[in-house]
């Protein structure tokens, strides 16, 4: 049993490191996005604006910040405008400081990935940090991949702290690594620990958790 959940769980992770990776498509976080909105990253010719953007322009003028959002987004893929990580990230970094979680995950990404920025890890960190502490769940899963990663793919405290925190806002994967954590790199495996974590991720369409129940 063990070693089936240990197949498993080397499968999720390595299946994180792969943009193309259907399980992960959501936990990766690829581009910049609304919670369910896919950006497109077909760009719009040069001193070209579409009347969508202008009209985003003039509502984010006027202090909407869904506009002023959806903005950043058009901005960072160039759809309907010139692409323009710059102008993207400004807008980000103003939602973020008012508070918006998922403008605070975007600029993270950025910076993680070196999009009009300096790869800078530390900055991706504390913008994820924020993110998670303002209920963006994805950016708790996403600090627990960078603290796994760090520590030569084990689970620590804080990386298990934010998995739990994660869970607790019906993120699938958090909860079903936050189960593998049970089962992982300990002595005696708790899988009755465990099993509720991969039933909730299950029961949040994940089939990883729905899988590790059917090994368990």
């Amino acid at each position: 049993m063990l070693k089936k959940l240990s197949l498993v769980l080397l499968i999720l992770l390595s299946c994180s490191t792969l943009p193309s990776c259907k399980l992960l498509s959501d936990f990766t976080d690829s581009e910049p996005k609304a919670e369910n909105k896919a950006v497109k990253t077909t760009e719009t010719p040069v001193n070209t604006e579409s009347s969508a953007v202008r009209e985003l322009k003039t509502k984010c003028e006027l202090g909407n910040d869904e506009a002023c959002f959806d903005l950043g987004v058009k901005y960072y893929s160039g759809e309907g405008t010139q692409r323009d990580y710059s102008k993207s990230l400004e807008i980000f970094k103003k939602l973020c400081a008012a508070g918006e979680g998922t403008s605070c995950h975007n600029i993270a990404h950025m910076y993680e990935n070196r999009e009009g920025v300096e790869r800078d890890n530390i900055i991706a960190s504390d913008y994820y940090n924020k993110a998670c502490n303002l209920g963006y769940a994805k950016s708790c899963s996403r600090l627990f991949t960078i603290d796994h990663d760090a520590n030569n793919k084990h689970f620590t405290s804080k990386g298990r702290k934010y998995l739990e925190k994660g869970c607790n806002l019906n993120d699938a994967i958090s909860c079903t690594m936050f189960g593998f954590s049970f089962t992982e790199e300990t002595k005696k495996p708790e899988y009755k620990k465990a099993l509720p974590y991969f039933e909730k991720g299950c029961n949040l369409n994940y089939g990883v958790g729905c899988f590790a129940i059917a090994v368990i």
